[in-house]
């Protein structure tokens, strides 16, 4: 079974749905961090104003990202969800990154090269989707 998700992410002033790909990679360049690919099968990712005006939207298909996160999370005690409950929205403990959760790689495949806006925006996600979420990637 593939691991696709569904994730969700409306505060502040960032929105993003869809779904991803994700997998854990086999190789360990620290051997205290686990580290992460995923790839966004669908979604937008978009930023309003204030006034909830769309400034800026962008579809993030097909970009791959790699997270680094530290081992500490197998120790959380989580009950057994089944995959096809699992549903990643941003949570209350996105400030407390008690795993040092770390971007390593936005867009692996240099789709948004030059663009400083999309890469800053999908790190943001990134870590509004995972941080928080930590028990989920004990079922990967």
């Amino acid at each position: 079974m593939r691991n696709i998700f569904p994730y969700s992410i409306d505060e502040n002033n960032i929105k993003s749905t869809g779904k991803f790909l994700l997998q854990k990679l086999k190789e360990e360049y620290h051997t205290n961090y686990d580290y992460f690919l995923i790839e966004f099968l669908e979604g937008n990712l978009s930023i309003k104003n204030t006034n909830k005006k769309e400034l800026y939207k962008n579809s993030i298909k097909e970009i791959k990202s790699v997270f680094a996160i530290k081992k500490d999370y197998l120790k959380i005690e989580s009950a057994f969800i089944p995959k096809e409950e699992i549903k990643f929205y941003s949570t209350e403990n996105y400030k407390a990154n008690e795993f040092q959760l770390m971007i390593i790689d936005t867009d692996l495949e240099k789709k948004f090269r030059d663009e400083l806006l999309i890469n800053s925006l999908l790190e943001i996600l990134i870590k509004k989707v995972f941080i928080g979420n930590e028990r989920y990637l004990l079922q990967i």
